[in-house]
This record gives structure tokens, sequence and C-alpha cells, in this order.
């Protein structure tokens, strides 16, 4: 996957993320429970 990609996920708001001192960080449990309730579908 492109880092492009995961931007552009986080700009659409279709990730979850934090932003601390200028960087993005994803927790993995949040990353997991996202495509969980995506596989639910």
């Amino acid at each position: 996957m492109e880092q492009k990609t995961i931007y552009n996920w986080v700009w659409a708001h279709k990730i979850p993320y934090l932003k601390a001192n200028g960087r993005l960080l994803f927790l993995r449990e949040e990353i997991d429970e996202m495509l969980r309730k995506r596989d639910e579908w």
C-alpha cells in the first residue's frame, strides 16, 4: 500500500489517527476495530 493512500484516507477521515508533534500516529487497536466493523458489512 502506498504512503499516499494512507494520507488520502486520513484526509478523508476514513481511518482513525492521532496527530502528535506534526506526526500521524495510528493505534493498532483502533485500526483492528475499524477493520472488524468493515468486515461485518
